[in-house]
Formats: C-alpha cells, structure tokens, sequence
C-alpha cells in the first residue's frame, strides 16, 4: 500500500489506544489485520475501538500487533511512495519503503495477534440502523457540553441515548445542569421483546471522539449488539 494510505489509517486507530506509562502494553498497541479485503488497523483502550481500512495488495493474509508510536514515526520516516508490510518469523515486522532508490527497511518486535484485547467479543447480531451522520452529530454537539469531566462518576460521565419510537433522545448531566435534545431518525421496527437495545451510555470519550468522525455528507450506521455500539 502507500505511505499516505498507512498515515490516514494509523491516525484514527492511534486515537482509541491508550496513553501513558501506566497504560496496558496491548492497549498501547495497533492491530494489523491484512486479508483478501485489504489491510485494517485497529486501536483499543477498551472503551473506545476504531479500525479503520486501507487498498493494499496482500500477498498473504496475516495479523499482528506493533506498538502504535513506533509504527506511526516508523512509517513517518518513509519518503512518499509505497510501502511494504511483512510479518517475519518471532513477531517481528519488518517495514519496507517502496520508494525509488529507497533503503528504508526497518523491523520492528511486535506481538500474537492472539493478544490483542477484544479481538472477536463483539457479538454478531443486532438490528442496524442508517440516518446521516451530521444529524447524530447536531444531538452530540448540543449534549457533550454538559457532561461531568469527572470519570469517577461514571454513572453521569457519560451521554445517555434512547429510542422512543421514531424519536432519538440525548440527554447529559454534571450533577448541576442537564441537557436534553431529541430528533426523529429512521429506525427499523424493533420485536416487542427488545426493550434492552433501545438504549445506552456512551463514555464522553468515545462519544467526543465519535461525534469528530460525523462529517456532512456522510451516513452513519449504528448496531447495538450486547453491551457494544457499533458506528460505521
């Protein structure tokens, strides 16, 4: 794939994962899965996970797991062009600029992809909803205001969203104030049994965060399945 590609990839994946010294090691990690689709890049800090896909030709179809910042200053040091991704043996990965006249070739020790926290416990299943993503965004920007910057509420650190029929409410709170927005959006019909979907909290990061990726023009498909929320 190129380098431009990679970047694009690596800067939203980059922002899910967790900082600092005391941070998990796996959770300071990106997963790269390569298969017949593509390449994915996905970070975690267990609250929040984003994978995000770039065209790339696989060779042969594998995953890994590589410290985010040595990834990305890695593939920052590439001059423009492409770039070429491969698994050795004991984890390593090794980084090739594909440049003309390039000599870039890195390796970097990574980790089982077997490791990575996560992997495969969203469930399948859940009905899936499409509206445009600014109208998600307009509930967001109207709610995130009033959120409690405390996290050790996390009972009111967060963004509440419930479906009333066609309706969507958002609704925020710091203990002293509290915001409510609310907005039709276009929602298959649920069973009658399926009261435990219609609602959920969102962390305020994971929601900031969200509500930064609703561009205009764009749509937005969201799927509650257990005690997960997938936004596409």
């Amino acid at each position: 794939t190129s380098k431009s590609d990679i970047l694009a990839a690596l800067a939203p994946a980059t922002s899910a994962t967790a900082r600092g010294s005391k941070a998990d090691k796996m959770q300071s990690c990106i997963l790269i899965n390569a298969d017949r689709d593509g390449a994915h890049f996905t970070g975690t800090d267990m609250l929040l996970t984003i994978t995000a896909r770039v065209g790339a030709t696989v060779n042969i179809p594998g995953d890994l797991c590589v410290p985010a910042g040595s990834l990305q200053r890695i593939i920052n040091t590439c001059p423009s062009g492409g770039v070429s991704l491969r698994r050795l043996d004991n984890n390593y990965l090794e980084i090739k600029s594909l440049a003309p006249k390039s000599k870039v070739l890195v390796k970097v020790q990574g980790y089982p992809a077997s490791d990575f926290p996560l992997r495969d416990v969203v469930p399948d299943g859940g009905q899936v909803a499409s509206f445009p993503a600014a109208h998600l965004r307009r509930l967001l920007d109207a709610t995130l205001y009033a959120v409690s910057g405390e996290e050790t509420r996390a009972n009111i650190c967060c963004i509440h969203i419930e479906r009333e029929g066609a309706t969507v409410h958002v609704a925020t709170t710091d203990g002293h104030r509290m915001m409510h927005a609310a907005m039709p959006l276009a929602f298959p019909e649920l069973p009658a049994d399926a009261r435990e979907v219609q609602s959920l909290n969102l962390p305020k990061r994971p929601a900031t965060v969200l509500a930064s990726y609703l561009t205009d023009g764009a749509d937005c498909e969201v799927r509650v399945s257990g005690k997960f929320a997938v936004f596409t």
